[in-house]
């Protein structure tokens, strides 16, 4: 197992494929990041030198926020809304579609929480 950004991954897992299944990193991020430090699009978990997997975690680190700290960033960002009674807030309390979906047909998986 290859430990990278509080994770474990399977050794014959593909890099760029591999940094898609941390929350807040996509694929375009993980495409750029293997371009930037020169990971062949083959590259698999397991040939990782552990210079590149310090320089994955130094880069990650410094300019993008990720795992437990994103869904704690975003989880006080609703709790904002609700708390200075905007109407996003009023959406998230009443569990209803927050960004301008139609309620009356296509709203199942928002009103299936309730």
């Amino acid at each position: 197992m290859v430990y990278l950004l509080k994770k474990n991954f399977p050794p014959i897992a593909r890099v760029r494929f591999a940094l898609n299944k941390i929350y807040g990193l996509g694929k375009f991020f993980s495409n750029q990041l293997c371009d930037q430090l020169g990971i062949n699009s083959n590259f698999k978990m397991e040939q990782l030198k552990r210079s590149q997997i310090d320089k994955i975690n130094r880069i990650v680190a410094s300019y993008y926020i990720t795992g437990y700290e994103l869904t704690k960033r975003i989880n006080t960002d609703i709790k904002r809304q609700i708390s200075i009674g905007s109407y996003k807030g009023f959406r998230h309390v009443n569990k209803l579609p927050v960004r301008g979906q139609r309620t009356k047909t296509n709203s199942r998986t928002a009103r299936k929480q309730r």
